[in-house]
């Protein structure tokens, strides 16, 4: 008997297939149960779903928004990431960089023209004064 493949000569069937292995697992355990949250709430109303998912009224219009949003597809419903795009730079007070500076002056690490390269060896920003010279000054 001669193996027959339907598949063969059909244009873009292994990208497909190929795809379709990659896209399996897109779709998270979370979305899924967010989906038959949905179907439940259709099915049996608010109070139901309520006692038996301890899932509250706001959330679930948030997932059926986020859904339709989706055009249907569960993966609207998976979770987007939580850390902020733009993240703030931390600018330190004076204080602690007077006293970060003494400490490395009195342990005689560093000389007077050596500081913005050991600020900027602890992770310290000069984002608030230009020159280092009006820093050296205040410093004793």
């Amino acid at each position: 008997m001669r193996i027959f493949c339907k598949y063969k000569g059909i244009k873009g069937f292994v990208k497909l297939y190929n795809d379709a292995l990659r896209y399996q697992y897109m779709i998270t355990k979370k979305a899924l149960r967010k989906a038959r949250v949905l179907a439940f709430w259709e099915k049996h109303g608010l109070p139901a779903t309520a006692e038996a998912f301890g899932v509250k009224r706001r959330t679930l219009f948030l997932w059926k928004r986020k859904l339709k949003e989706a055009e249907g597809k569960f993966e609207g419903l998976n979770e987007k990431k939580t850390t902020p795009k733009i993240k703030r730079k931390r600018i330190w007070p004076y204080y602690q960089l007077t006293n970060c500076l003494k400490s490395a002056k009195m342990g005689g690490l560093i000389q007077k023209f050596d500081y913005c390269a050991f600020l900027c060896k602890t992770g310290l920003d000069l984002l608030y004064f230009n020159s280092s010279t009006f820093l050296l000054g205040d410093i004793r």
